[in-house]
């Protein structure tokens, strides 16, 4: 009884949670130095974030609107349409889970875990259950975006978080990832 009243207490906080996180003012959080705040008399929008300041990784895009970190791939196919309306039709939330305890918000739940997955050294992409790996700056990674696929690619079944199967440019881009992660 005691483990139901406290799973419905966490569930009716999320939800709380949850729609604070779409109410208020679109302002932007002007505590971060990398957040320019809007002239004055001029509509608030989400201020983006691309290769500078705190939120900002590698092949993503990132928007800080109040206490939501947004987050698109730089590929995305919704980044033009949110980028005129600064909205999106429909999103991935997770509360509190970003850095600084931000909540992040994206278009798909694979972009968000990618999102946390990335660092500055490395690139990943979940697709099809495998998890795609590249240093930050190498020039596979542009043409995995252009093509899909590489034609030359190296893959280790079961190596990665979770049991996941990775595939990389080269073994040694699988190696150093693999020593990253187990830290």
């Amino acid at each position: 009884m005691l483990r139901e009243l406290i799973v419905l207490t966490l569930g009716f906080i999320a939800v709380f949670v949850l729609v604070g996180c779409e109410e208020g003012s679109s302002a932007p959080v002007a505590a971060k130095p990398a957040v320019p705040a809007p002239a004055a008399g001029t509509p608030s929008a989400p201020v983006p974030t691309v290769g500078v300041g705190p939120f900002s990784k590698p092949g993503f895009v990132t928007f800080l609107n109040k206490n939501v970190l947004t987050v698109f791939r730089v590929e995305s196919k919704d980044l033009p349409k949110f980028r005129q309306s600064g909205d999106m039709a429909k999103g991935v939330i997770r509360p509190a889970a970003g850095p600084e305890g931000l909540s992040l918000k994206a278009p798909d739940g694979e972009t968000l875990q990618d999102y946390l997955m990335t660092d500055r050294q490395f690139i990943v992409r979940h697709v099809d259950g495998r998890l795609w790996v590249f240093r930050n700056g190498c020039a596979e990674f542009g043409q995995y975006v252009r093509d899909g696929e590489l034609a030359k690619n190296v893959t280790r079944v079961g190596a990665g978080p979770n049991g996941m199967t990775l595939k990389a440019p080269d073994t040694g881009t699988l190696d150093l990832y693999v020593a990253t992660v187990k830290k």
